[in-house]
């Protein structure tokens, strides 16, 4: 089964702008690990499942590396094949990368919702999460608004 395994900081940021449906009008169902249900600590929308990582050793050595949540949802992408990883954690994008798996962070969320009609005010929904403390550097934002003015021609 592939699935799309979301850590808790993109989870975090969108519910905490209203906006965590993008996530659903994306990518449909999302599976999670108990961990980062922890961390999100709030209740979960029915179209998020909670799966349990196998292999806690292999997990276990992961957070030698990188957070509790971001080890558990690498081990259940390498337990599960899943289609997508979405982290923004550079150190577990790396580390991801390094044993094959695909990811994306919220930024690529958003230009797939964008690229899909799901968003349609890139300005607006940059302001959203600078306002709750999403950083972005200014070369990103850039390549985002310009990606925006692109799709309006």
């Amino acid at each position: 089964m592939h699935e799309v395994i979301p850590d808790a900081s993109s989870l975090i940021i969108l519910d905490n702008i209203g906006r965590m449906g993008i996530l659903k009008q994306v990518y449909g169902r999302l599976t999670i690990t108990p961990e980062v249900e922890t961390e999100f600590g709030q209740t979960l929308p029915s179209w998020i499942a909670v799966k349990k990582v196998e292999d806690t050793k292999y997990m276990r050595a992961l957070e030698a590396i990188v957070g509790r949540g971001e080890a558990s949802i690498i081990a259940l992408g390498a337990e599960t094949s899943s289609e997508l990883l979405i982290l923004d954690d550079q150190k577990a994008r790396k580390l991801a990368e390094k044993i094959g798996l695909k990811y994306t962070g919220t930024v690529g969320v958003l230009l797939r919702a964008r690229e899909k009609g799901i968003v349609r005010d890139m300005h607006q929904l940059l302001a959203e999460l600078e306002d709750h403390g999403f950083r972005l550097s200014e070369g990103l934002k850039s390549r985002l608004l310009t990606y925006e003015d692109k799709s309006r021609d």
